[in-house]
């Protein structure tokens, strides 16, 4: 008998698999493996996964109470479903999970050569604030502070 793979071996597939796609500079880290280890030990996740294969995942940070900041550290999508909107369906996940733990902002780093996640994070609303060698930091406010009400007799004047 047969045993599907974990999610997290297919996370871990998918990750070898972009890091050789973009020869090596998906994740500029000592070591790969304990990076992978890493989030999977400490993020949270959103995957989709389907006939045993991971198709695409979030790993994000969201339950430090000492920051309103999440942080999605690493978002991967298979190239054969680039384009299908299932990256702004995970997005709007995180967001959903983020403001779940009152974050106000959702912020990540991204290469500066990076022309197609660039656009993809601006047409998803994220501007850039910060800037570092060849990163940009990017981020998303989720959770708006509403100002005072204006009484409804000043409403019915205008």
């Amino acid at each position: 008998m047969c045993s599907l793979p974990s999610w997290q071996d297919g996370v871990r597939s998918l990750i070898w698999e972009e890091q050789h796609r973009q020869a090596g500079s998906l994740l500029s880290v000592v070591s790969v493996e304990e990076y992978i280890d890493k989030i999977l030990l400490h993020a949270d996740f959103l995957c989709l996964h389907t006939s045993g294969k991971c198709l695409g995942f979030v790993a994000y940070y969201c339950k430090d109470a000492t920051t309103p900041d999440a942080f999605i550290t690493l978002f991967v999508i298979a190239p054969e479903v680039r384009g299908s909107g299932l990256a702004a369906s995970l997005l709007n996940g995180v967001t959903v999970q983020s403001r779940q733990h009152n974050c106000s902002r959702l912020k990540l780093w991204v290469h500066k050569e990076n022309a197609s996640a660039l656009r993809f994070y601006q047409r998803q609303g994220f501007r850039s604030c910060e800037s570092k060698e060849h990163m940009l930091l990017m981020e998303l406010p989720i959770r708006f502070e509403q100002g005072p009400a204006l009484p409804l007799s000043n409403l019915m004047e205008s």
